[in-house]
């Protein structure tokens, strides 16, 4: 969670270096191993609660 919302902070502090959200959010996707990170964290919490 706490990842979570420093990934928002930094999507939205982006105007300081001339992006708006959506080309910065685009530009983050579009890195092959920030993508792979999320989706196995998604993954992680998905597992975590299939147990619970």
């Amino acid at each position: 969670m706490f990842k979570a919302l420093l990934l928002l902070g930094d999507i939205f502090t982006t105007p300081r270096i001339g992006l708006t959200c959506v080309e910065f959010a685009a530009y983050l996707f579009s890195l092959r191993p920030f993508t792979a990170l999320i989706l196995s964290q998604l993954g992680i919490i998905a597992s975590g609660l299939a147990h619970i």
